[in-house]
């Protein structure tokens, strides 16, 4: 019997190391770079450390990024052959083939990604922000780490496709919004949207909050493309890992 919950035991621990390799395999970010011949940098942006320490004051760190040329709107300066240190930066890509790209004027099958970036801070924070929360609390853990509260929101009953449900709060900053909120299968927050209403804009548009950590993206999107959510955030996703895999994919 022994023998058989340590043959258990090592099945476990080799299991569990293999799935966190493959957790841990690089993306192909060939198309999110502009495909085989797009051109990319490696720079720095500012990360605030405020949430991880618990601390106003805390000084922010460095994190290196590599971005695409293409798509990317306002790049760091370079000066002296070294790239400013940006605090946030955005780019624009398709929909559809996750490529950059300028022209989301003339192309609305575009997403709008703007990155910054927050240490060990949860998208659950979001809510309240994006919801039009008008008191929001900062709370901190036991560990010393720090956050904003979202607490005080009712479900609306609507849903979207993929496990979306509806919310809102009391006397909203943001009343011409619908903000929905998915959950993962641990209960925690994985994403925010906000669509304006159908009847407050001549042209809604949508806004997806996700954290690839240590970097916030919120992704701006025409609502016409609402259908496409699930493509929407995994496009959001890869382009923001993509951006924190300084390496090839090999």
């Amino acid at each position: 019997m022994g023998r058989i919950f340590s043959f258990i035991a090592i099945f476990t621990l080799i299991y569990g190391h293999l799935a966190g390799l493959a957790q841990a395999e690089p993306l192909d970010c060939t198309d999110y770079r502009g495909g085989p011949n797009g051109q990319t940098a490696i720079s720095d942006i500012w990360v605030s450390t405020f949430h991880q320490k618990g601390d106003v004051n805390a000084p922010k760190r460095r994190h290196s990024l590599r971005w695409p040329k293409m798509g990317n709107y306002f790049p760091p300066v370079l000066q002296d052959g070294e790239f400013s240190v940006e605090n946030r930066m955005l780019f624009s890509i398709d929909i559809h083939s996750g490529r950059p790209r300028y022209d989301r004027g003339l192309n609305d099958n575009t997403l709008m990604i703007s990155v910054d970036g927050v240490d060990y801070y949860p998208i659950y924070s979001k809510m309240g922000t994006v919801g039009g929360l008008r008191a929001i609390d900062l709370l901190y853990k036991e560990d010393g780490t720090a956050y904003h509260s979202s607490e005080g929101y009712e479900f609306t009953g609507r849903a979207l496709p993929g496990g979306w449900q509806g919310l809102q709060y009391e006397n909203s900053r943001r009343p011409g919004n619908d903000v929905f909120a998915r959950w993962n299968t641990e209960g925690e927050v994985a994403a925010v949207l906000a669509c304006s209403k159908p009847d407050k804009a001549p042209n809604p548009q949508c806004e997806l909050h996700i954290k690839e950590e240590p970097l916030f993206a919120q992704v701006n999107f025409d609502a016409d493309f609402l259908g496409d959510l699930a493509l929407i955030e995994r496009r959001a996703r890869e382009f923001t890992r993509c951006l924190l895999q300084l390496e090839d994919f090999l």
